[in-house]
């Protein structure tokens, strides 16, 4: 079995029950039948260990010198990552590659077994948590700086690090002297600066900005200076690794500069600026979209910085990867100047006009910047990611600045719109891609619906039949309608996202909008062969009730006299969903809907109640009856009652002979 540290530096055998001396570590596991020692270490963080056969020989001894192993021991709950590369070590087994046997159950390519882990949990994670604060710091620090660490190891000492700083820093900070306060602070940047593994690194910039955050007083001072001259530094560092770093650290702190902020905006701009339109990286460029989005969102109630912010925008939306010039921060102005100066015919392309007429190679670079920044030729920043599909957060990102500072957006919004569009009409993107895409539009018709229909009144035509045709996206299950246990919707599911797309844009933008769109796709959905259509279209119904309320009432005897036909449809699903729309506009348009419609709809339900073969069809029926008798006038409900009492105790004394 495998022996957890109880403290750093020290191990409790089980086999003879005694605390072994401060620097060892006594561990016995099984490899194949042969006994793994690891013992008697006399100095913290160095380690000795041999390697017995089953006769009891000893073949491999040595000593390694790896401060913060005996940490990374119990550095996770219920994790013991340095046991692998020990073993790597004494035994001749593959890279990455070692299978324990026991108590421990097994381990192959770096993962324990389930009871291994469950073993070891509880102690490890008491161990951990019963360090004192500082102590934790000093061997997770000491686990990052130690080159012969494994991965895992090192990603999961920055974890470890971030939390306790996000949660523990004011317990041991200001009780530190000031030269440890200073030496914490530079092993922390050297960590950032030394890491060469790009998923650590990621990490230990996320543990530096908590340090960071946690540095800046309740007044706004900066008591970290050094941690800005290290931003900088990075984002004109040659190598990109630096220059996201930088920004992966602004992006999680980006009220760094606290009270001094306002000295530095211009700086902060430019740094942004450059990294949006980096030709050496896509991670620069991914990160500078991040970090705008996260400064403006700060800054959301703040419209002074939005608009000094505002041309960076050009940039968020669009990236020239062909030819960028050193003036590229300053191309709205200069690069259109320097091209006038050139001259040319007003009414043909930049690119004709300016053909063969230029007389230098700068010109000519000068030219074809502005066209590509103009035009958004070339790749950009978010539709790069969106081709990648390996991170989403910048189409979050959009959805964000939609929700809280939809008016920062506004010079930029047609071609938000037009990328979104390219997403969500695009049936071979993943479904995933496509929901935060139509959630950008949805949340801008929430938030600035005056905006989007001015902005984009040529594209919400377009997104209605795409929002319908994802609401066909529905399995035919053959068992749907006798299920006794009715599992809920799938939320991530095409039909269920686009249905509450489909009800917040009708309540955002409006029922002058929105119904005329309904009135030209719905009855060819209704008219539809395939059932998937007909039940779409009258989910939709049902859905822009809300949102189109004045216009649909005006229109309630056509849109009922469809409605009321598929309570007989062919399709159980169809049939549900007539239900469905009947029972939400007897909410919808209260006691309207019930003083003009109760002749057809009480029947009508009352014909489906008989429907004994679809049971969850029958009950829809029954629920849309609760919801009209709910707001209709007693003096129509009563005439019914001796109906509805009759049939509702027809059925269940059909459902008590079943199951009795």
């Amino acid at each position: 079995m495998w022996v957890v540290c109880h403290e750093p530096g020290l191990a409790l055998d089980e086999q003879s029950p005694a605390w072994l001396t401060t620097g060892s570590c006594v561990c016995r596991g099984y490899e194949q039948g042969s006994c793994i020692h690891i013992a008697d270490s006399r100095d913290v963080g160095k380690m000795a260990w041999q390697r017995k056969e089953g006769d009891g020989s000893v073949s491999y001894s040595g000593e390694s010198d790896r401060r913060g192993d005996l940490v990374s021991y119990c550095g996770e709950p219920g994790r013991m990552v340095q046991l692998a590369t020990v073993v790597k070590q004494v035994g001749d087994r593959k890279k990455g590659s070692a299978s324990y046997h026991g108590e421990l159950g097994e381990r192959q390519e770096g993962g324990f077994g389930k009871l291994g882990w469950a073993l070891l949990t509880e102690k490890a994670h008491d161990t951990y948590n019963n360090l004192p604060v500082g102590s934790k710091v000093t061997y997770l620090l000491a686990a990052l700086h130690n080159a012969t660490m494994s991965e895992e190891a090192k990603q999961m000492a920055a974890v470890l690090l971030r939390r306790v700083f996000s949660s523990e820093f004011l317990e041991f900070y200001p009780k530190l002297p000031p030269d440890d306060q200073k030496v914490l602070k530079e092993q922390v940047l050297l960590a950032v600066q030394q890491e060469q593994s790009e998923s650590i690194r990621k990490k230990v910039c996320d543990m530096a900005a908590e340090v960071a955050r946690n540095l800046i007083d309740d007044d706004g001072n900066n008591q970290w200076p050094e941690f800005l001259n290290f931003l900088f530094q990075c984002s004109n560092s040659p190598l990109p690794q630096m220059k996201e770093s930088a920004l992966r650290m602004f992006t999680s702190v980006p009220g760094v500069f606290g009270n001094q902020q306002a000295n530095y905006l211009d700086i902060i701009k430019q740094m942004i600026q450059k990294a949006l339109v980096d030709t050496t990286s896509y991670e620069v460029r991914f990160q500078a979209v991040r970090a705008v989005s996260a400064f403006i969102l700060l800054h959301e109630k703040e419209i002074p910085i939005q608009k000094h912010f505002h041309d960076v925008l050009p940039g968020f939306m669009q990236y020239s990867g062909e030819i960028v010039t050193d003036g590229i921060e300053n191309m709205d102005c200069g690069v259109v100047q320097a091209v006038e100066r050139v001259g040319g015919v007003a009414n043909t392309s930049a690119e004709e006009r300016y053909k063969g007429r230029l007389n230098s190679e700068a010109q000519q670079t000068v030219l074809y910047a502005y066209i590509n920044y103009s035009k958004g030729v070339g790749m950009k920043v978010v539709l790069e990611s969106v081709e990648k599909q390996d991170d989403d957060a910048l189409l979050k990102c959009l959805i964000d600045l939609s929700e809280t500072t939809p008016k920062f957006l506004r010079m930029q919004l047609d071609a938000i719109l037009e990328l979104c569009m390219k997403i969500v009409s695009n049936e071979d993107m993943p479904d995933s891609w496509r929901h935060l895409a139509l959630e950008v539009i949805v949340t801008m018709s929430e938030t600035a619906p005056a905006m989007l229909r001015k902005v984009g009144a040529k594209y919400i035509p377009l997104l209605v039949p795409i929002i319908l045709k994802m609401m066909t996206d529905i399995e035919d299950e053959p068992d749907w309608s006798i299920s006794d246990e009715i599992v809920d919707e799938d939320n991530d599911s095409n039909t269920v996202v686009a249905e509450s797309a489909l009800d917040r844009l009708a309540c955002g933008l409006g029922g002058k909008t929105i119904m005329p769109l309904i009135e030209q796709n719905i009855p060819s959905m209704l008219a539809n062969t395939d059932w998937k259509y007909r039940h779409a279209a009258l989910m939709a119904l049902s859905a822009v009730g809300e949102g189109c309320h004045k216009q649909m009432e005006t229109s309630l005897p056509q849109i009922m006299n469809g409605v009321l036909n598929f309570l007989s449809d062919p399709h159980p699903r169809v049939r549900y969903a007539s239900c469905n729309a009947i029972g939400q506009m007897s909410t919808d348009f209260a006691p309207v809907f019930e003083k003009k419609f109760h002749d057809r709809v009480v029947p009508g339900l009352l014909m489906v109640l008989d429907d004994n073969d679809n049971p969850r069809v029958q009950a829809h029926a029954g629920a849309a009856l609760v919801n009209f008798s709910e707001d209709c006038p007693k003096n129509i409900l009563t005439t019914y009652l001796d109906a509805i009492m009759g049939k509702l105790e027809s059925i269940l004394t059909a459902k008590f002979k079943e199951v009795s």
